[in-house]
């Protein structure tokens, strides 16, 4: 979603709007399945095998600080982020999540958007962007009406959002009985 807000000098700023609190990737880690069963809020935590599904996901991530952004893909966004944060000197978090409907269009819409930001001089090093998460994913929706790829911010379909639900209630609740049995180690030793 985005949304409109005024700068003192008159002037319009489109800020990207998170669904839910921005946590870094460990954040995340630690709290995947302790939060929301909403799909669309967890898009990031989908691993579409476990779907049997063909789909994959682009991301946007950024340090805690929102600078720069790294665009990437991967059917398991969770791993990969999980991965990369070993590499990283400050806490990562997810800014935004896509999904393509294969992994072909994913890459080209990936490769399509790396090559947008060098040719705007952005580019760092490897994947890494000198840009803030707003406007790389404002580049992201360009480039993939640019390059006709569909790529989508939600699950429409109902079946697939239900089963994604379900799967994040299920490990709620294993991290519930998990931070319980902490909880009461804790207290034991205590």
């Amino acid at each position: 979603m985005v949304e409109a807000t005024k700068q003192p000098e008159g002037g319009i700023v489109k800020a990207l709007q998170m669904h839910g609190p921005q946590r870094t990737a460990f954040e995340n880690y630690l709290t995947f399945g302790t939060g929301s069963t909403n799909p669309n809020e967890m898009l990031w935590t989908v691993d579409w095998r476990d779907y049997d599904l063909p789909y994959c996901s682009l991301y946007v991530v950024t340090p805690d600080n929102d600078w720069p952004c790294k665009v990437g893909i991967s059917v398991s966004p969770r791993k990969r982020v999980m991965g990369l944060q070993t590499s990283v000197w400050r806490p990562l978090k997810v800014a935004a999540c896509f999904w393509c409907p294969s992994v072909q269009e994913a890459r080209h819409l990936e490769d399509h958007v790396h090559r947008m930001l060098t040719d705007d001089r952005k580019w760092m090093h490897g994947e890494w962007f000198d840009m803030k998460p707003g406007p790389t994913c404002e580049m992201i929706d360009f480039a993939a009406c640019v390059v006709g790829v569909e790529c989508n911010k939600t699950i429409e379909d109902p079946q697939l959002s239900k089963a994604i639900s379900e799967k994040l209630l299920l490990a709620n609740l294993g991290n519930a009985r998990h931070s319980k049995r902490y909880e009461m180690r804790k207290m034991a030793a205590g």
